[in-house]
């Protein structure tokens, strides 16, 4: 059994989480799922049904998206809306947008012994 004290996190001030009672009323996949996410230092968030409403095509273009990515429609959505940062949030840049044209590349006039031998032998 683990033992409450080596653990961090929410649960971890609870010890009625390690209790044999606690755990018949929670479930033990549950708890074991818990557990889990504890040790790995990550939160466990239930995730919450939403009714939408959309327009039958956009549906079928979202399956069809959510089929080429091999992904459910919720979780192209859920994508979708961490991807757009919130008014006054700053946005996410690209590694290739940062890096784009920082660079220079170096004329080919050197001649590289290594080089030349992989060209040949690739080439």
């Amino acid at each position: 059994m683990v033992d409450p004290e080596q653990i961090s996190g929410p649960l971890s001030r609870s010890r009625d989480f390690f209790t044999p009672s606690y755990a018949r009323r929670l479930g033990l996949l549950t708890r074991l799922k818990a557990i889990i996410c504890i040790l790995h230092d990550k939160i466990c968030m239930m995730k919450t049904r939403v009714t939408l409403t959309i327009d039958p095509q956009v549906l079928r273009r979202a399956r069809r998206l959510a089929r080429h990515r091999e992904k459910s429609v919720s979780a192209l959505v859920e994508e979708l809306v961490r991807s757009v940062p919130l008014p006054g949030e700053p946005q996410k840049i690209s590694f290739t947008e940062k890096w784009a044209g920082r660079f220079e590349l170096v004329p080919d006039t050197v001649d590289d012994p290594l080089r030349s031998a992989l060209l040949r032998k690739y080439f």
